[in-house]
């Protein structure tokens, strides 16, 4: 069965949220998440659940097992407690109807010690170290999911056309930055790339010519490999 380990921290510092996944062969998939806007320690584990369950809803999970150190999240989405304040009420509604995706599910609370690593990357969103952002991704969550206008399927991430984006436009167009410095850069880089199609390709004299993806399109990457859709000889890991 997939694990969930969630936790979220609010501090001085501000407020964060993780989310760990383990696949079941063990591989951890690891999100820490800034949440730009006021919030207790109670929402803030409430919005690293509902991050939690919005990935585990995209990679089409249907059996999972999730744990929390709240003893209070965990009793609310299971029905042992009742949700009173306003804003508890409608995060709860937000987890119930998120849960209906998942056929096969538990909610289990677990000590602090048990949940340490959700708790260090929790840590992390809220404090925005920047040490550790260079091999954990730290998304940013600008707004409560309780006062989102529509409901959405997964946390919105915002895409980078720092790289992409310029080689993309001079491959197809011929469009280079007004700055001469970076329309050199932007050549010199978009010899190593072609387009086939609407793809942006990375050629390679010493192995498969690679296609370049969106961050938004690495989940589906990962549930093709984590579902033995891509036969591999490295293995999924070395392939991730």
């Amino acid at each position: 069965m997939w694990q969930l380990r969630v936790d979220g921290a609010s501090n001085q510092k501000g407020a964060g949220a993780d989310v760990v996944i383990i696949t079941p062969d063990g591989t951890l998939l690891e999100q820490a998440i800034r949440l730009g806007f006021p919030t207790s320690n109670n929402e803030a584990e409430y919005e690293a659940l509902l991050a939690g369950l919005r990935l585990a809803k995209e990679l089409a999970i249907k059996k999972l097992a999730i744990y929390s150190d709240s003893q209070l999240i965990t009793n609310q989405a299971s029905g042992e407690y009742m949700a009173k304040h306003p804003r508890m009420i409608l995060y709860l509604d937000k987890v119930q109807e998120l849960l209906k995706a998942f056929p096969t599910f538990t909610i289990q609370q677990v000590p602090r010690a048990e949940n340490a690593h959700a708790d260090a990357l929790a840590s992390l969103g809220s404090a925005l170290d920047t040490q550790f952002r260079r091999s954990i991704p730290v998304e940013h969550l600008d707004r409560p999911s309780i006062e989102e206008i529509e409901p959405i399927d997964a946390m919105q991430i915002d895409e980078d056309p720092s790289w992409q984006g310029p080689i993309i436009d001079y491959l197809m167009n011929r469009n280079l930055p007004t700055e001469k410095s970076e329309a050199r850069k932007v050549q010199q880089k978009a010899a190593r790339y072609y387009m086939h199609g609407n793809k942006l390709i990375r050629r390679s004299y010493f192995g498969p010519h690679l296609t370049c993806i969106k961050y938004s399109q690495t989940l589906e990457v990962l549930w093709k490999i984590h579902n033995d859709e891509c036969d591999n000889f490295s293995g999924g890991i070395s392939l991730t």
